[in-house]
């Protein structure tokens, strides 16, 4: 069958078009399609880069959440101060108060004291560095501590038990102390960052005795 030319003519435009429309269509989607892959390649890098600023942050203190587990060396004295260290002495904490051992002597029992943290009457202190229990318990020091970093309490709580073993004197008054702390949020000094402390515990700590 012949076609007429100007038939002919209007269906090549048809056409051509046609095509000209598809080929936009395949491009608009492959443009949607490589949007899509670009926001999704942002995103993860977004999300990654967030995920190591923040591993950063934390690792960059030398108080990390988990510390009290490694604090084995412990050691108390006098009326009355409680330290205690991890294997290396890097990371210690330090806890005293005054006269309570005075006080369980003088009831002539074993006594129990409950306080919120911070406190003007019980001090606590975590701290990082070298040689943190230089100055613990000890008139002869051999290596000065070196304080990298320090921690004070902004909120937490604390039980103190402590039990007279011995006879009263005001050079030695052996006794025997459990420390509890609960839900304790340590601050660093200089900064913003805190570390939590949700529960520690150092029972049968002698104290009482003075070194010298």
């Amino acid at each position: 069958m012949t076609i007429p030319r100007a038939c002919a003519t209007l269906l090549l435009l048809l056409t051509l078009a046609s095509c000209h429309r598809a080929s936009d269509s395949g491009q608009g989607q492959d443009a949607g399609a490589d949007s899509d892959t670009d926001a999704d390649s942002d995103t993860d890098a977004d999300a990654d880069s967030d995920t190591d600023t923040d591993s950063d942050t934390d690792s960059s203190y030398l108080l990390q959440p988990g510390f009290e587990e490694d604090l084995t060396a412990v050691i108390g004295c006098v009326d009355m101060e409680i330290h205690a260290a991890n294997a290396d002495h890097t990371i210690a904490l330090h806890f005293a108060t005054d006269g309570a051992v005075t006080i369980a002597y003088e009831i002539g029992d074993a006594i129990e004291l409950q306080f919120d943290l911070p406190s003007e009457t019980y001090s606590l202190a975590v701290e990082g560095g070298e040689h943190l229990l230089g100055y613990a318990c000890n008139d002869l020091v051999e290596d000065s501590p070196v304080i990298v970093e320090s921690y004070q309490p902004i909120e937490g709580q604390g039980t103190l038990t402590i039990a007279p073993t011995g006879e009263y004197h005001p050079w030695d008054m052996p006794a025997d102390v459990d420390l509890t702390l609960e839900d304790v949020v340590l601050e660093h000094d200089d900064s913003d960052y805190t570390v939590e402390l949700p529960f520690f515990t150092l029972a049968g700590v002698n104290v009482g005795w003075y070194p010298g």
